[in-house]
This record gives C-alpha cells, sequence and structure tokens, in this order.
C-alpha cells in the first residue's frame, strides 16, 4: 500500500534545498491536518491571533502594575513573545480549570499562575539552550528551588547574572515573574490536600530533572525505551504540573481518587503538543542534528543506532527517504488523530464539552501548518 505522504511527495525531492523540502512536508501535513477539520480557517485563526494579543497585553498589564516601584518600562524580550507566552499558559489554565469544576471565583487565579509557571519553563529552556554551560553550574541550585518551590529564587538569578550570556532583561523578567509565582504558589501548596501537595513537588522536580539532562546529551540512555520517557518527560510533565496547580483549588475527593486517570489525559494533552511541534521542526531538527520523536521512529524503522552522527545537514535527504519509505508520517498523523479521539472520549466520560481545549489545540496545529 502506498502511503498518502508517498504518494504525494515527488522522487525528484532528493534535488530540492533544504527549505524546498520543509516547505514540501509543511504543505503534505497541512493537507492531513486540513482533511481531519484540524487547523482553523483564516477568520478564525485571525480572531483566535487577536485574542491571543488582547489577552496577552491584559496579563503584561498586570505585571507592570505588580512592579511599577522598579521603573522597567518595556517587558519585550528578544526572540520571545512574553504575550504569547503568558496567553499560551493563561487559556489552558483557564480550559482546565473549567474541566476540573474549579470554583469559578478561583479559575482566573489558576489561569494567572498557568501563565506565570509557563513563562517560566519558557524563558528557562531559552537561558538553558543558548548558555549550555550553565548546565552543571545550575543543576544542583535549579533542584532546590524547584523542591522548595522557588524559595530560592535569588539564587538562580544570581548564578545567571554572574555567568549568562544573553540579554539581560531575560534575567530580570525571570526573576519578577519568579517571585510572584513564589509567592502564589507557596501560599496555595499550604492549604491545599497533602497528596497533591507531594504529587506537585515531585512532579515539579521530574520538570527540571528531564531539562537539566538536555545538557547531558542521550548518550547517557542505553536504549530506545530510556531516550523516549526522556523525551516525552521533557515535552509533556510539564503540562501535568500546570493542571496540578489548578487541581490544587479544588482538591476534591473525586479528584484525588481519579488522579492517574487525570494525568493520562493531560499528559495525552502534551504528547499532542509535543507531536505537532515535532512534526513541525522535523526538517530544522535534522539538519541541526536535533533529537525529535519523528526522527527517533525514522531511526528506529530502519534499525540505525541513535548517534547524532546520523543527522546533521549531509543526511538530511537520506532520512526522509526512510521517512518515506516506512510511512512515517502517515503512522505520525494516525497517531496524533488517536489521542485526539481520546481527548474528546475522556471528555465525554467527565460530561464535559471537548470544544475548548480542542479549539486550543486546532490554534496551536494552525500556527504551525496554516
Amino acid at each position: 500500500m502506498i502511503s498518502y505522504f508517498e504518494t504525494a511527495m515527488s522522487n525528484e525531492f532528493r534535488d530540492l534545498t533544504k527549505d524546498d523540502i520543509f516547505s514540501q512536508i509543511k504543505k503534505l501535513i497541512s493537507d492531513r491536518l486540513e482533511e481531519a477539520n484540524l487547523l482553523l480557517d483564516k477568520e478564525e485563526f485571525n480572531d483566535y491571533c487577536s485574542k491571543r494579543e488582547e489577552i496577552g497585553n491584559r496579563l503584561i498589564q498586570k505585571i507592570r502594575n505588580k512592579i511599577s516601584h522598579l521603573n522597567i518600562r518595556n517587558l519585550e524580550i528578544v526572540r520571545l513573545s512574553f504575550p504569547s507566552m503568558l496567553f499560551s499558559g493563561y487559556t489552558y489554565g483557564m480550559i482546565i480549570s473549567e474541566l476540573l469544576d474549579i470554583n469559578e471565583n478561583n479559575r482566573a487565579d489558576a489561569a494567572w499562575n498557568n501563565a506565570l509557571a509557563y513563562s517560566l519553563a519558557v524563558i528557562l529552556d531559552v537561558i538553558l539552550d543558548n548558555n549550555p554551560y550553565l548546565f552543571d553550574s545550575l543543576g544542583t541550585v535549579l533542584c532546590v528551588i524547584f523542591i522548595e518551590t522557588l524559595r530560592k529564587s535569588k539564587e538562580i538569578c544570581k548564578i545567571i547574572k554572574k555567568d549568562v550570556n544573553y540579554d539581560e532583561k531575560v534575567v530580570v523578567i525571570y526573576e519578577i515573574i519568579s517571585k510572584m509565582f513564589k509567592n502564589n504558589i507557596t501560599d496555595l501548596l499550604k492549604k491545599t490536600d497533602s497528596k497533591i501537595r507531594n504529587e506537585y513537588l515531585k512532579i515539579f522536580d521530574e520538570t527540571l530533572q528531564s531539562e537539566l539532562l538536555k545538557g547531558k546529551g542521550l548518550g547517557n540512555f542505553p536504549t530506545i525505551d530510556e531516550i523516549y520517557d526522556y523525551l516525552r518527560n521533557r515535552n509533556t510533565l510539564m503540562f501535568w504540573w500546570m493542571a496540578l496547580i489548578c487541581i490544587a483549588y479544588n482538591p476534591s475527593k473525586k479528584i484525588i481518587s481519579n488522579l492517574s486517570k487525570w494525568k493520562k489525559f493531560i499528559l495525552t494533552f502534551g504528547d499532542i503538543i509535543w507531536l505537532i511541534d515535532d512534526l513541525a521542526d522535523l526538517v530544522e531538527d535534522i539538519h541541526n542534528s536535533e533529537w525529535n520523536i519523528v526522527i527517533i521512529r525514522i531511526l528506529k524503522e530502519e534499525g540505525l543506532i541513535f548517534d547524532k552522527k546520523e543527522l546533521g545537514p549531509d543526511n538530511l535527504k537520506k532520512l526522509i527517504e526512510i521517512m518515506n519509505k516506512h510511512d512515517i508520517l502517515d503512522l505520525m498523523i494516525d497517531e496524533l488523530l488517536s489521542k485526539l479521539n481520546y481527548i474528546k472520549k475522556y471528555c465525554d466520560f467527565i460530561g464535559k464539552s471537548s470544544e475548548d481545549i480542542l479549539e486550543l489545540l486546532k490554534f496551536f496545529f494552525s500556527l504551525n501548518f496554516i
């Protein structure tokens, strides 16, 4: 059986440039997502972008109001959209809070803390990506900070300010939101159920550990399963950590008794975001020798060793050939659709509409493939 992608992808791709290959693969994935009604139309997409800008700017203003005494006028970060980060975390927090039946009076607070948490995670990721030598010097301090719920946020900022070769304003903003998040979450954890508090601290630590392992390379993982687990933790645990912030506002017996089911639901949401991001970054990741779930699938199907020497610009066309040979894009899109179906079924199971969470996912898909 010839796959959708093998039929659509011309054999002449061997003569194409990296950008041409990227454009062709992007169009093929986009067509498949559109067939499954998983992309917003142009008007819906523009409306969602306007909503993102409006909510993001409102959240930025909230931060400005809290730090007006510091006389920091511009909170924009080079190469990052701070309003977009805040919007993503906030919207996710509002949707999860609604699904969890969080009291309406607490939903905005839960979403606000999710906005801060998501921004902390993204900014830290950028700092470490741009300064790989910081992995070792930050490791111990960061673990302490995570375990103690950012009580020692000054220590990370002190180290970054001393060593980091990055925009100083990023560090200032990181310090500001660290303090805000620390104050909010410490009080919340004191009041919530101990089981939720312990799970939160455990996942907080695991989330950071998976980030720090990135600096050590995948050579530390002897098996494919360990590589997969590492990549999955690094890309999905953050969503469970953020969901636990929402759960802390409503630690009912019903939620606590079904915590494992909620975790599976949230991690499936994270899997979807991870998969769509890696599909979008596939060509660039091969070119830059970065690990990616699609690349791992390509190497596994062909029986190649998991070594970065299999990646890089010289191997791009070879790996795309292997991908087509094993119908890997078809398989990955089918996996995506299966996970989306699980999201819908779980929402039906708890008697909630899946419309909002699917709309958010469609927006993320559209950002990459419209």
